[in-house]
């Protein structure tokens, strides 16, 4: 191993102890300096999904260049419409629906085969624009004969009539002095005839009034259906509101062929509806005096069938007699009862009668006798005055103290006498209760028989009921069918129809095409929405690095240093090193470092800090200097690696500003060239790239001819990679090597190796791994957000310690997205 003395002043800890280092520590740092945000531990969380205003403000500065692109190109397309589209008029012409026939003529719902309600302006407007009405359109102002082309111009033709079946073809007019040429293209045939005269070209006829101002034209010969579909889109409707007056609407490329051809269309849906109306009330009138007459076949029919029922139950009305039966059953019991009432009475006649002895009998039937039922029966009563005459003539012989005994003779004949009356007397009784019980049975039967009667009468009643709701509904029909056919009689001679023509369309004098200001504005609008649509979507699918905080949220890990664009151009002249130059004061006796040597001049564009001392561009390198200092005070940063996740992202660059910087600071500084595939150290500082680094662990060179002063900056030596080895990952991850950058750590106060990329190998993950921390650089918008996690990760995969990353900015790009630069507050050195 190359015998390196060991400096013993302002010797950190040589011994090769190191703790594990951790990944994706954070750097370990006081204040924040300037410039620095502190990563992020001094910054709150951002919210992915929200985009500030100053943010969407930045992204369209950043992309002016594309919103400028798609406001001239919509301006541009802004004119190019308003230029060359064709122009539009549009003619309208007002109409009136109404229905003079409904309201002579209203229809029955049920005859109503629509079975509903229908909006009348609704009807008329969808009727206005079917293929029957627009077909006849067509027909009869010739719309099948059509310019060839938007703009195209073309006489004005008379007389148009193109044949139903005629198919497409295309007409050439050429117009001389004695008339017209007309040639057609699919049959071939070419017709010529004064102006004023028919052509007649297969199935097509028109003729040319007088000589247009243009040399030809051409026509073409359009299907029916196809000029039918550019009329409806052609045509409109709007109704105003709460009237039922509607504006008829068609736009056309001539003013003329717009109002001619909204008025036809007008007038042909006048007439047809005119024509369809009388229609229509003659097909009712026909109608209803067809139903009219099968409701009298019906009528009459139904009047029989009542006639019928009646004249079979032998009664004139149902009810009536059902009302009468009901009357006379309670007749027949309230008849029966008087009669049951009357037998009672003359029963208890013959009881007393046999009860009573002949002093008795006549006060006994005093009593029942003397009601209204006895004294009516003149025999009863005759024989009871008789008895009670003979009871009186006793009781006048028998009574007092002189009265006679019952044995006495005229007694006896007295008494004989009585019971003689009493018998004929109980043989009336019984012959009048003989009488009453034949009544009450013959009661009985009758009261039995219209009982039954009553009991079936519900069933001819409802049979009635029926027949009588049939004759009335059927009659009310027919004084409906009636009212109705006098109406359609009435509709069917009013001459006007529902629709009528309110004003005609006059000639429209602009057009409906918007302006040249206004398609501009909207062009200008159009291609500013475009723009700004571009620039975020750009934007979004942008993954490149772009700001610092971006940086630190993907790596977790802090910016310790941001780079802006460095100048240029260099100082001017060469730099001239003066040949023996005193070496550092720091430097130990004789041998300890090699001495000093003439040195070719750097590259001055990249040394800021060497010829530009006072730029923004070196305080920059300071600021991260300073922070990198603030990182180590609890572990010294002895070695550190500066590296990057891909090529071209400046490295280099970095690392030997970084090395400048820290030897401005007066400290013992060595700057390797690690970078053992593709080195620039030695080119940045003017060296000879032989002997260096590869030398060294190979023990194949003089230190002192190896690390060289560089005399412009005190305390710097400088390494350079030396021979190129065919396989610098084994030789960097050798124990030569960590025993080198040991002796390395004792001999300096501050070891900085320029690495290769992290994406060209393993190199750089080796000497992360050995060293005391890893410095990434990244290239703002240019190294990809993927690309640095990926490099990351291998730093993390080998247990190196990344200290933080530093942006590059040559380019300028992230100050496009709001991150801190230095200001120009220090100004350029003084040479």
């Amino acid at each position: 191993m190359t015998d390196l003395t060991r400096h013993t002043p302002n010797a950190g800890p040589g011994n090769g102890e190191s703790r594990a280092p951790m990944p994706f520590e954070y750097a370990e740092s006081g204040p924040p300096a300037p410039g620095y945000g502190g990563g992020p531990r001094g910054r709150q969380p951002v919210d992915d999904d929200v985009i500030e205003l100053t943010e969407v403000i930045q992204i369209l500065r950043r992309k002016m260049w594309m919103i400028l692109a798609f406001l001239i190109l919509g301006g541009a397309l802004g004119w190019a419409v308003h230029e060359f589209r064709e122009p539009s008029y549009r003619a309208t012409a007002v109409i009136m629906v109404e229905d003079p026939r409904g309201q002579m003529s209203e229809r029955l719902a049920a005859m109503d085969p629509r079975g509903g309600p229908s909006d009348p302006i609704r009807s008329a407007m969808e009727l206005l624009r079917s293929r029957s009405v627009l077909g006849q359109i067509v027909e009869e102002e010739g719309l099948r004969l059509r310019p060839s082309g938007a703009g195209n111009r073309v006489p004005t033709l008379a007389g148009i009539q193109v044949g139903e079946f005629a198919l497409p073809d295309t007409v050439r007019l050429a117009f001389g002095e004695g008339g017209v040429r007309a040639t057609s293209a699919r049959i071939g045939e070419t017709v010529e005839a004064g102006y004023g005269q028919t052509i007649t070209l297969g199935e097509v006829a028109f003729h040319v009034a007088s000589r247009p101002d243009l040399p030809e034209a051409e026509l073409l010969v359009v299907e029916r259906d196809r000029a039918i579909e550019r009329m409806a889109r052609a045509l409109s409707t709007q109704p105003r509101p709460e009237t039922n007056v509607v504006d008829v609407h068609y736009t056309a490329s001539d003013p003329e062929e717009a109002q001619r051809v909204v008025n036809r269309a007008v007038m042909v849906f006048r007439e047809r509806s005119t024509r369809d109306a009388r229609s229509e009330s003659q097909r009712r009138r026909v109608f209803l005096e067809e139903q009219l007459a099968q409701a009298d076949t019906s009528l009459q029919f139904a009047q029989a069938s009542l006639t019928e029922f009646r004249s079979r139950e032998q009664v004139v009305s149902s009810q009536a007699q059902g009302t009468a039966e009901q009357t006379g059953l309670m007749n027949i019991e309230m008849r029966r009862e008087e009669l049951r009432a009357d037998r009672d009475m003359y029963r208890s006649i013959l009881g007393t009668l046999a009860n009573a002895t002949p002093g008795e009998m006549g006060e006994r039937l005093q009593a029942i006798v003397a009601s209204p039922e006895v004294a009516a029966n003149p025999v009863v009563s005759s024989l009871h005055q008789q008895l009670l005459e003979l009871e009186a003539e006793r009781e006048a012989l028998t009574g007092g103290p002189w009265g006679l005994s019952a044995t006495n003779p005229d007694v006896a004949r007295i008494d004989q006498q009585i019971a003689t009356t009493r018998g004929r007397l109980e043989g009336a009784v019984r012959s009048h209760m003989e009488a009453l019980d034949a009544r009450l049975a013959a009661m009985d039967d009758l009261r039995s028989r219209t009982a039954t009667q009553i009991a079936a009468r519900p069933g001819s009643l409802a049979e009635e009921e029926r027949l009588m709701q049939d004759v009335a509904f059927i009659r009310r029909t027919v004084e409906q069918l009636q009212d109705e056919y006098q109406r359609a009689r009435l509709a069917e001679a009013v001459e006007e129809g529902p629709v009528q023509v309110v004003d005609l369309a006059p000639l429209p004098r602009d057009s409906e095409q918007a302006g040249l200001p206004l398609m501009l504005a909207l062009g200008l609008m159009l291609g500013g929405m475009l723009g700004a649509g571009g620039a975020f979507v750009l934007e979004m699918l942008n993954t490149k690095v772009r700001r610092q905080e971006d940086l630190e949220q993907a790596l977790n890990v802090s910016t310790v240093g941001v780079i802006p664009r460095l100048p240029k151009t260099g100082a001017v002249g060469t730099l001239k090193l003066a040949a023996g130059a005193a070496t550092s004061g720091r430097a130990a006796g004789a041998g300890t470092l090699p001495a000093r040597s003439q040195g070719r001049p750097g590259r001055h564009r990249e040394l800021v800090t060497v010829h530009q001392s006072r730029s923004a561009e070196a305080e920059a390198f300071r600021t991260l200097r300073t922070n990198l200092l603030f990182a180590q005070n609890h572990e010294p940063i002895r070695v550190a690696v500066v590296t990057s996740a891909l090529p071209g992202e400046g490295k280099t660059t970095t690392a030997s500003n970084l090395a400048v910087t820290y030897a401005q600071q007066g400290l013992r500084v060595l700057l390797a060239d690690a970078d053992l595939r593709k080195p620039r150290v030695g080119e940045v500082f003017g060296m000879d790239r032989k002997p260096g680094l590869t030398e060294l662990v190979l023990e194949e060179a003089d230190p002192a001819r190896a690390i060289r002063p560089y005399d412009a900056v005190d305390g710097l030596w400088i390494l350079p990679s030396g021979t190129l080895p065919p396989n610098p990952t084994e030789l960097l991850g050798g124990a030569r090597t960590r025993d080198f950058l040991r002796t390395l750590r004792d001999r300096f106060d501050m070891v900085i190796l320029d690495s290769p990329p992290l994406a060209g190998g393993a190199d750089a993950a080796i000497l992360g791994a050995a060293a005391d921390g890893v410095i990434m650089v990244v290239r703002a918008g240019q190294t990809e957000m993927d690309a640095a996690r990926h490099a990351a990760r291998q730093l993390h995969t080998v247990g190196a310690r990344l200290l933080g990353t530093v942006m590059n900015d040559p380019d300028g790009e992230a100050k496009k997205y709001g991150t801190y630069y230095h200001s120009q507050y220090y100004g350029e050195a003084v040479s």
